[in-house]
């Protein structure tokens, strides 16, 4: 029985009481027994209130481990894209810095060990 359904049968015997339904002593007993109704579902109620509460701070605790787990793992993710991303770059570094040495040897054939443009700098401005 729900502590509603209690209330509700108290609240009918003292209705049929007042309608004139329902004798004094018939009212009364039916008054009686909803309210002790009432009375146990409550005591019900406080008895497994602790329990509720426990499983509710465990709910919000399991929410939180998973959280801060999805956080951590997001940060792990972008530590490892961003160390990928470390490795990429200097690898297409030493590929450059190869290409631009390769790049200037072909520029002193060309124009002669002697010449004023004999910079690294002028091969990578020529592009």
């Amino acid at each position: 029985m729900l502590l509603a359904d209690a209330t509700a049968k108290y609240a009918d015997g003292l209705y049929g009481l007042r309608a004139g339904s329902l004798d004094e002593s018939l009212a009364a007993a039916r008054m009686a027994a909803a309210s002790a109704d009432i009375t146990d579902i409550r005591g019900l109620i406080a008895e497994r209130q602790p329990s509720v509460q426990a499983a509710h701070d465990g709910h919000n605790s399991a929410f939180l481990a998973v959280a801060t787990a999805e956080h951590a793992h997001r940060q792990e993710e972008l530590q490892m894209t961003g160390s990928a991303l470390d490795d990429q770059i200097r690898r297409v570094e030493t590929t450059l810095c190869v290409a631009l040495a390769e790049r200037y040897q072909i520029f002193l054939k060309v124009n002669g060990p002697t010449s004023r443009q004999r910079s690294l700098f002028n091969v990578w401005q020529a592009r």
